[in-house]
């Protein structure tokens, strides 16, 4: 190892990594064999006659032949000047020095050269960044624009465009240690010492991967190379390595499966031609990414569903579903059942999302897992859409049929546990607010006075929206402001529900509800 990232040693790595995934890894290849012809409308041209130039084109208008190019993720910062404007359009097509650019938008060029790749794709340098039409084409090709690039490079150590790829590091703290074996020993095989944690400090928690747009764009890329602070990193659908284990990371797995999404792909079938419903495989892959994308931050709160409109779209392409403001028309009352998973989460103070998505909130929320037994309480009559405005920001209303038990009438306190979907909202008696039991979760219990006979206990969950009225209306209107777990069987049976045998019962009547 040198103690340059910027070395030959180290690049020469990177480049075999590359092309072993490149010539080898069917299952690398299988997003970009889909549309291997496809190219985003502009690219920077980094192969010009000058070395020391670069240039905007673009694709249709200057017949740009289908080419290999890269794309790069980083973090804006907060002095971002270079960008392509109204203003810059045309110095951009004649070209500029690369001198010019960000230190990190030159390390990119040097790799991409390195690589024998003549084009690369940089958002601040390919939008228009002062034209919303621009913006609303582009943002929607985000799946194409990473999934079909052959490498994404990943600035995992800069908080800005200056801070370059490259970095000087200490060699002996990256080898792991060997420990051998005693000479007495049944075995031997030498031991590896090294810290599982690196990963995770130097990619996953680094400045980069905090960041709301870098999500997607590390999922949909076929390959991954980061730059860390001490090594680079590799990361594709087959493998995940560094310069300190350059054959694989052990005991370390991507986070790069969507294996569950491959296989309906190769099938040839769209999962609406034989179930009504998105298999639980699929939902729970959907469940963990909008988790893991709501702990990441963004600069523009109204970005949250551009920002993942790429995985979405890739989701719709195969399995055939209907997007609707962050979740999919097939699961829709499952895919209702989540709650905040810290207090810090904040209402979006202009609209966005319904308040029923988890797309309304910023911070981070936790979708529930469908239990083996389970039983909705309410039923959907109807979905409304308006995309008047735009196609990831229309509205979408929720008809609903179900008893609702408002909070002031309750004959005592309810035993729940409570989660406001904002430390804003106070649900305490000085606020009217309703329960909408939403669904059960029934488990089989084995209790310690059951266990030397192997009985079991049965036990049973509720899980409730609590809801505002918003407007007198027929139907009447109402937000979601929150979620509750109902365990106890009194407190169910406050709700107007009773149970019968392993089943909720309702014995109040149903009413018609639109929640938006």
């Amino acid at each position: 190892l040198q103690s340059e990232t910027s070395s030959s040693t180290t690049l020469d790595l990177a480049f075999h990594w590359y092309q072993s995934c490149n010539t080898s890894h069917r299952l690398c290849n299988r997003m970009r064999s889909q549309k291997k012809s496809w190219m985003p409308s502009r690219l920077l041209d980094i192969s010009s006659e000058s070395e020391n130039q670069w240039k905007l084109v673009v694709v249709s208008a200057d017949n740009i032949t289908p080419a290999p190019y890269f794309t790069l993720s980083y973090r804006w910062g907060s002095n971002q000047s270079l960008m392509l404007r109204r203003s810059t359009l045309c110095d951009f097509r004649r070209g500029q020095q690369i001198s010019r650019l960000p230190q990190t938008f030159q390390d990119a060029v040097v790799i991409a050269r390195r690589f024998s790749v003549r084009y690369l794709w940089i958002d601040a340098l390919c939008i228009m960044q002062d034209c919303r039409e621009d913006w609303e084409r582009e943002i929607p090709a985000m799946q194409h624009i990473y999934s079909n690039s052959v490498c994404n490079l990943a600035a995992s150590a800069s908080e800005n465009p200056n801070g370059g790829l490259f970095r000087t590091r200490d060699t002996t703290a990256i080898v792991p240690g060997v420990v051998a074996a005693p000479s007495a020993a049944s075995t031997d095989k030498n031991h590896h010492i090294f810290d599982d944690s690196y990963w995770n400090r130097q990619i996953s928690n680094g400045p980069l991967h905090r960041r709301g747009w870098v999500f997607q764009e590390r999922l949909l890329s076929s390959r991954v190379l980061y730059f860390g602070k001490s090594q680079i990193f590799w990361e594709c659908f087959t493998e995940l390595k560094c310069e300190g284990f350059p054959q694989g990371i052990l005991e370390h797995h991507s986070v790069k499966n969507l294996n569950p999404l491959w296989d309906l792909q190769e099938s040839g079938q769209q999962e609406g031609q034989e179930s009504d419903k998105m298999p639980i495989h699929l939902l729970r892959l959907w469940n963990n990414l909008v988790r893991d994308y709501s702990n990441c931050a963004l600069t523009r709160a109204d970005d949250k569903l551009p920002a993942f409109v790429g995985i979405a779209n890739l989701f719709g392409e195969v399995t055939g579903d209907v997007y609707l403001a962050g979740m999919w028309r097939s699961s829709l009352l499952e895919q209702l059942n989540w709650w905040v998973d810290q207090p810090r989460c904040r209402i979006s103070t202009t609209y966005r999302a319904p308040s029923w998505s988890w797309a309304s909130l910023d911070g981070p929320i936790r979708p529930h897992h469908q239990a083996a037994r389970t039983q909705f309480l309410v039923s959907i009559t109807a979905v409304t859409t308006d995309h008047s405005s735009h196609d990831l920001a229309g509205t979408v209303s929720l008809h609903l049929r179900g008893s609702l038990t408002i909070n002031t009438q309750l004959e005592q306190p309810l035993q729940a546990i409570l989660y406001p979907d904002s430390l804003e909202i106070k649900l305490d008696a000085s606020r009217p607010f309703y329960f909408l039991p939403l669904q059960t979760a029934s488990y089989e219990l084995l209790s310690d006075a059951a266990s030397d006979h192997g009985d079991l206990d049965f036990h049973m969950e509720v899980s409730c929206l609590l809801l505002e009225a918003v407007l007198c209306a027929v139907p009447p209107i109402y937000r979601r402001v929150g979620h509750c777990v109902i365990d106890d069987e009194d407190d169910i049976s406050m709700l107007g529900l009773c149970v019968v045998e392993d089943r909720l019962a309702s014995v109040m009547s149903n009413s018609d509800i639109i929640l938006i």
